[in-house]
C-alpha cells in the first residue's frame, strides 16, 4: 500500500481500506498521532482496555524478536473477531520486528504509534511497501483543521465567536493536536452554553496567572512605569515563576518591539505595525504597546537586548539571578527618560 498523505489521514482512519490490517501512525504532532491510534482502536475493538481482545506492547517487548508480536497478532480474540496488538510508542527503535512483523501472515490487526519517522526508516517503508499495510502521516494542524477543531466544539456548545476572538485563539493552538483541544475545551467550558465568545474570553481561558503576570510586568516596565514593574515583579517571582521565565519574556517582549519597530520605518503606522504581530498582541495591550513604542527607538531596543542577555549569563552563573533581574528591569524602566543609550 502506497503512503497515505497527510490531508487524507482523517478520512481513511475514519474508514480504512478494506484489507488493510497494519497501521503505522506517526508524525511529529505526537498528539494527533494518539489520536488517530485511538480512533483505529475504537474501529476494531469494541473497548481499548479489553485484554481479551486488544494487546498492547512495548518496544522493549519487540525490540530482540518479532516473535512476540506475531504471537499476539495470531492469537484469538474472545469476544471480537479478531485480535487487535497496539505498539504503544513505537519510534522504529525497532524496525527489523516490525518489518517482520508486517510481513508474516497474521490474522489480527496491528497498530503502531511512532515518533516522527524520517521518510528514509525502515519502519516507514515497510509499512509503505506491504500490500496489507498503511502509513499514515500526523503533522501540526494547519489553519483549516484548527478552524474545524473550533467549529465543532462551538457547535456542540451552541456558542458563537467573534472575527477577533477566533483570530487570537487561533494564534494559540496547533503544536499538538490534545493541547488544541484541551485550549478549545477550556475556551467553551469558561464561556458557556450559547455564549458569544469574545477576545477577552480567548485571553482569560486560555492564559494562566503567569502568563497574564508576565505580561503586566513587562508592559510596566516597558511603559517606565517603575512603581508597578516593581509590584508586578514581585507577584511573579512569589507565585513561583523563575527569574529565568521573567527574562526570557522580557528579551521575547522587545524582539516583538523590535520587530514592529522595524514595520513603522517601512511606513506603517504604530497602529498597524502592532496589529500585524503574531501571534497577536491582546486587545487590552494593544494601546499599551503602541505607547510603549513611542518611547523606545531601535537604539534603545538594541541596548535593552544586550542588557538582558548578559543578565540572563549574570542569572546563570551568579548566586542571584532574582536580584539581576530586578537589577535589569529597573534599568529599562528608567532608560527612555535617562536617555542613555
Amino acid at each position: 500500500m502506497v503512503a497515505i498523505k497527510a490531508h487524507a489521514v482523517e478520512r481513511f482512519v475514519g474508514r480504512p481500506a478494506p484489507g488493510i490490517t497494519a497501521f503505522l501512525v506517526y508524525g511529529p504532532d505526537r498528539g494527533l498521532v494518539s489520536e488517530r491510534c485511538g480512533d483505529l482502536l475504537s474501529q476494531f475493538a469494541k473497548s481499548p482496555d479489553d485484554p481479551f481482545s486488544v494487546s498492547i506492547l512495548d518496544e522493549a517487548d519487540i525490540a530482540k524478536s518479532a516473535e512476540p508480536l506475531i504471537e499476539e497478532l495470531n492469537t484469538i480474540a474472545f469476544g471480537a473477531d479478531r485480535r487487535t496488538v497496539f505498539v504503544r510508542s513505537g519510534s522504529g527503535a525497532a524496525p527489523a520486528t516490525l518489518a517482520q512483523a508486517v510481513s508474516a501472515p497474521r490474522e489480527g490487526i496491528l497498530v503502531v504509534e511512532a515518533g516522527d519517522l524520517k521518510p528514509g526508516s525502515a519502519a516507514r517503508k515497510a509499512f509503505e511497501n506491504a500490500k496489507n499495510a498503511a502509513a499514515l502521516p500526523c503533522y501540526s494542524d494547519g489553519p483549516a483543521a484548527l478552524g474545524a477543531l473550533i467549529d465543532t466544539s462551538l457547535a456542540t456548545f451552541q456558542q458563537s465567536i467573534s472575527a477577533e476572538a477566533r483570530k487570537d485563539l487561533m494564534a494559540r493552538l496547533g503544536a499538538d493536536r490534545l493541547a488544541s483541544r484541551a485550549e478549545i475545551e477550556k475556551l467553551v467550558l469558561y464561556a458557556g452554553k450559547g455564549a458569544s465568545i469574545t477576545a477577552s474570553d480567548v485571553e482569560e481561558a486560555t492564559a494562566d496567572a503567569s502568563e497574564l503576570d508576565l505580561g503586566a510586568l513587562v508592559d510596566a516596565v516597558f511603559e517606565g512605569s517603575v512603581k508597578a514593574a516593581e509590584q508586578s515583579l514581585e507577584r511573579c517571582l512569589n507565585s513561583g515563576t523563575a527569574p529565568a521565565q521573567i527574562l526570557a519574556a522580557t528579551i521575547r517582549h522587545v524582539l516583538r518591539l523590535h520587530q514592529a519597530s522595524a514595520a513603522v520605518g517601512t511606513g506603517m503606522t504604530p497602529e498597524r505595525a502592532i496589529s500585524s504581530l503574531a501571534p497577536p498582541v491582546y486587545f487590552r495591550r494593544k494601546d499599551s504597546h503602541i505607547h510603549q513604542m513611542r518611547r523606545w527607538s531601535e537604539p534603545l531596543l538594541r541596548r535593552a537586548l544586550a542588557l538582558l542577555t548578559e543578565a540572563e549569563t549574570d542569572g546563570r552563573l551568579g548566586p542571584t539571578p532574582e536580584a539581576s533581574t530586578s537589577r535589569v528591569l529597573l534599568r529599562l524602566a528608567l532608560m527612555p527618560k535617562s536617555g542613555r543609550h
